[in-house]
Order: structure tokens, then sequence, then C-alpha cells
């Protein structure tokens, strides 16, 4: 069944690192700038989304310098993750196709 809020969640998640690895401030703020603020994500939620991605082997972090003191964890899709979002991205193209029938092509 579609769950819509987790699987968007995870989907945008994976949409952002598509384009590149991204640390957690960086993945939220491309989320709320990329949908002109539709779409956001606390950082309360954003790291256990991380973190099961992670698990699942569709992301891997790793720890970057980023400056005197500190470091970030930064997170990239791997080859696994990437081959999910394109199967994800099929399904999702193919709901729009199927939506379009309902509202029509200029909506």
């Amino acid at each position: 069944m579609f769950e819509p809020i987790k699987t968007s969640t995870y989907f945008l998640v994976m949409l952002v690192l598509r384009d590149g690895p991204r640390h957690g401030y960086e993945i939220a703020a491309s989320i709320k700038d990329r949908s002109q603020g539709y779409f956001s994500i606390s950082f309360g939620s954003l790291y256990p989304v991380l973190h099961k991605l992670e698990k699942d082997s569709l992301v891997e972090a790793q720890w970057q310098e980023a400056g005197d003191v500190k470091s970030k964890k930064v997170y990239k899709l791997t080859d696994k993750g990437s081959r999910q979002l394109t199967a994800e991205l099929e399904q999702f193209n193919a709901m729009i196709t199927a939506f379009k029938g309902f509202i029509g092509e200029g909506v």
C-alpha cells in the first residue's frame, strides 16, 4: 500500500542525493528549495530516514573535514540506491500518467 508521507520522504531524500553527496543540512535545504517550500523535513525526521536508508544499503555515509574543528557526515547513493531510485521513478511516473486520466493534462 502506498504510504504518501513515509514514501515521499525517502523518495525525496534519494532524489536529492541523485545529484551528488550531501550532508544533512544540504539535504533538508534542497528539499525545501526545490519544492518551493511545499515539502520540508525537520532534522529530527531526516536523520532516522538517512539511518534507515544507510541500514538498507541504499546510501552510504562518510565523515568529511568541515573546517578547523568540525567534521560533517556526508551521504551519497550507493549503486543499489541508484537502482532502487530508478525503479521508484518509473512507478512514480506511471502514477502521474494514471492521475492525468482523472485530472486532465492541462492541470
